[in-house]
């Protein structure tokens, strides 16, 4: 009964580790996963920074930029942190386990010894050939013979056990030291993004000294941006009280409209970006003003800064509803998607034509570079479902 259970002990706890390994590793994964997106969106922001350097004044768009690489480097610290944490688990993890390894190794050596011992007394005092013969009758004689096949037998099960627990302490040793050396290393990368984070503050906070000595310029700035944007929600909201118009209400969309919607959103969460390469510089809702104190701002969409002359494409197949052109914003491409609506605004040189039907990724215009304002190449991009404004983000694909 004591052998069953040492042995039943070792097979829970390899059973027991591979499962917390296999959990474990996918999130890992993730950790490493995320990190990395962050540090491709920081290779971006600074792509964008460099071609704010040919102009030695800051520029609320350079803050800009400065904020979100300050935010994007604080998520891979955070994420750095937790992969450190997860080694430290498989450190400590592992180091029980060799210890309770090593533990049920010396009380099967110790088994497999005395039963060796033990043996060789019996040995001694008679042979398996009397053991045998002085059964009372052939029943008992055949369970004899059984009895001594299957104790040779397992005490080959026994060696062959030995062997494999030493080899697996042996590779457990082995995992242990390669994790303590990507502690190491983790606490090495995490010590340079503490730097850099550390200059880039610095940085940000020569910019926003600098700013605010342009309060007025800056007020001018956002009352322009508040102006275009209500002209924007007010052509949006036309359209959509037309489409209703024509369908009574939404709730009577055509079949093929009713797909469409559906499709929309089932997709949420894997929608492609209305740009190939850029970085969220503008978060959806209201929000403080990065330098002016006490003002708040608006943003019915998100703000994506992307590099010189890139291209807007669809999110997702649709009609194109309009093209409206507002003076200081350029155009907005407007695509419909059953009762949903998705808007691309600040574009010029626009490829499509109202009531183009659309596929996803179609390009449908370049986004607007502004030479006077150290390049700033910027989409604000907007999904509305009816009359109700929606974050973009949690459509948007993570990659």
């Amino acid at each position: 009964m004591k052998r069953a259970t040492v042995r039943g002990e070792i097979t829970l706890l390899c059973v027991l580790f591979l499962a917390t390994a296999t959990g474990n590793g996918q999130s890992k994964n993730e950790l490493v996963r995320r990190k990395e997106d962050a540090l491709r969106e920081i290779s971006i922001t600074d792509e964008l920074l460099k071609k704010t350097e040919r102009n030695r004044k800051t520029s609320l768009n350079e803050l800009i930029l400065l904020n979100r690489k300050l935010t994007l480097r604080n998520n891979v610290i955070k994420n750095i942190n937790l992969e450190i944490q997860f080694v430290e688990r498989q450190i400590e993890e592992n180091k029980e386990l060799i210890e309770l390894l090593e533990e049920d190794l010396q009380k099967l050596k110790k088994e497999y010894a005395d039963m060796i011992y033990a043996a060789y007394k019996k040995r001694e005092n008679y042979n398996k050939l009397i053991f045998v013969f002085a059964a009372k009758d052939i029943n008992q004689a055949y369970k004899r013979m059984k009895y001594l096949q299957q104790y040779a037998q397992y005490r080959r099960k026994q060696a062959v056990v030995i062997e494999r627990m030493g080899e697996l302490i042996a590779h457990k040793v082995n995992k242990l030291e390669e994790y303590r050396e990507e502690k190491r290393r983790l606490l090495k990368q995490n010590e340079g993004e503490k730097s850099y984070l550390a200059e880039e503050r610095e940085e940000k906070n020569i910019a926003v000294v600098q700013l605010q000595k342009e309060e007025k310029k800056l007020r001018l700035q956002l009352r322009e941006k508040e102006r275009i944007a209500k002209e924007l929600e007010k052509e949006i909201q036309a359209i959509i009280a037309e489409e209703a118009k024509k369908v009574r209400n939404f709730d009577r969309l055509t079949p093929e409209e009713k797909l469409l919607a559906n499709n929309f959103v089932s997709n949420k969460g894997r929608l492609p970006w209305p740009t190939e390469r850029g970085v969220i510089t503008g978060t959806f809702g209201i929000q403080e003003h990065p330098v002016l104190k006490g003002v708040k701002i608006e943003n019915f969409g998100i703000d994506i800064s992307a590099p010189e002359n890139a291209l807007a494409r669809a999110v997702f197949d649709g009609e194109v509803k309009k093209i409206i052109g507002i003076p200081g914003a350029n155009q907005a491409v407007i695509i419909q998607h059953g009762n949903y609506f998705t808007v691309y605004q600040n574009l010029v040189e626009v490829r499509v034509n109202m009531g183009d039907m659309v596929k996803t990724k179609q390009a449908l215009g370049r986004i607007f570079t502004d030479h006077n304002d150290e390049n700033k190449t910027v989409i604000n991009f907007m999904i509305w479902e009816e009359k109700n404004k929606l974050d973009p983000m949690p459509w948007l694909s993570g990659n």
